[in-house]
């Protein structure tokens, strides 16, 4: 088997079993992310998400809204002045999923260590 196919499937295995763990406490793996990246670099506004996850506006305001509808964030809106800007934050509630789903992740990769050699190295 080839470098590039059985990188595929381990990326395939990966994504699999990370999509998995966040699908137990109800989010995906994106909104997982987005989770992540509210708890490592604090509040955010959607323009500065969708250029760190390379997507649009419109696409981000669609999936923080799922976000804010299952209680995981805040959406805090501008100064009276600018009732326009939006800033994300995190909620105690996504703060809470968050550091479920991330221990869940963290053990997951200490099994796979143990395990097998991984071909993306030590990136999952």
């Amino acid at each position: 088997m080839n470098y590039l196919s059985q990188w595929y499937i381990e990326y395939r295995s990966v994504s699999s079993n990370l999509n998995a763990i966040c699908h137990k406490y109800d989010i995906s793996l994106e909104q997982f992310l987005y989770l992540e990246r509210l708890v490592t670099e604090g509040t955010q506004s959607p323009s500065e998400l969708a250029m760190v996850f390379k997507i649009s506006s419109p696409i981000v305001t669609r999936k923080l809204n799922v976000l804010q509808d299952k209680k995981m964030i805040e959406k805090l809106r501008g100064e009276r002045q600018d009732q326009r800007l939006v800033n994300i934050t995190i909620t105690d509630e996504g703060r809470k999923i968050y550091k479920k789903v991330n221990h869940d992740i963290v053990a997951w990769q200490a099994r796979r260590k143990l395990e097998e050699t991984p071909i993306l190295g030590n990136a999952f």
